[in-house]
């Protein structure tokens, strides 16, 4: 029975919100969709009416099933960038348990073809956080490159509660995002500073002080959309101009 109840929390929604937007500025606007799946890690354990709360190794998942973000970037001097956009769903401070507002993003970066450093704020309706990441592409000038990133991010509540079982306490996280043109796949290791995170199931409960991470997702930008036009306009020249291509000529990098 234990057993078949940590199996049925991958279908909960996680309580931690990954990284959801670009460790790189490229100007105009951008989009990110991704699933993201969260073992839990930490102190974990169950609840029910007969044993009350005790803790336990054998730890399930969560699940954010959908996650979107959107948002506009600039580019000045062709080193310094700037990003603005907003999360949604987003999990009031992160980890009440609750479906809560968007957060907004900004983001800021100093870049060069090879390189990018950069930090900003998230606001959120529960709190703020405060980001630093940085993002490595050998091969600049192939959209579909691998790009290595990473980051670190404390997060801050507004108003701080004290207990046990979903406080409202500072948290943090470490990540890594590996980048294929569109592509990415992203591991972050998140935890709070104190108490659990607590998930009602009818008449029993989990809980974890931390997750493990995992999400897949498609970042799409002015590069990658021209990236996809030259292989499709590829394409459709190798099939004797048989309507394969995108129609996205008008994107273009300089």
């Amino acid at each position: 029975m234990r057993f078949l109840l940590f199996s049925l929390i991958l279908f909960l929604p996680g309580c931690y919100t990954p990284l959801q937007h670009p460790l790189r500025v490229t100007p105009g606007a951008y989009a990110e969709i991704s699933y993201n799946v969260q073992p839990m890690a930490g102190r974990t354990g169950a609840c029910d009416n007969f044993s009350g709360c005790q803790d336990t190794a054998n730890a399930g998942a969560l699940a954010n099933p959908l996650q979107l973000s959107g948002g506009y970037g600039w580019l000045l001097g062709g080193k310094f960038g700037v990003l603005a956009g907003a999360t949604f769903p987003t999990v009031e401070n992160q980890k009440a348990g609750a479906w809560g507002l968007v957060t907004g993003v900004s983001y800021f970066t100093w870049q060069n073809p090879n390189f990018a450093v950069g930090a900003g704020p998230e606001l959120g309706a529960g709190g703020i956080a405060g980001l630093a990441g940085a993002e490595w592409q050998p091969w600049p000038r192939g959209h579909f490159a691998p790009r290595l990133g990473g980051w670190a991010r404390w997060f801050q509540p507004w108003k701080m509660e004290h207990r046990e079982f979903n406080p409202r306490v500072p948290a943090w996280d470490l990540g890594v995002r590996l980048r294929f043109g569109a592509l990415y796949l992203q591991y972050a290791y998140y935890r709070q500073t104190e108490g659990v995170m607590y998930w009602p199931i009818y008449e029993t409960a989990v809980y974890s002080s931390a997750v493990h991470s995992i999400t897949v997702g498609l970042q799409i930008d002015r590069r990658t959309i021209a990236g996809l036009d030259r292989i499709f306009s590829r394409l459709g020249r190798s099939g004797g101009g048989g309507g394969l291509g995108l129609g996205l000529g008008l994107i273009r990098l300089r």
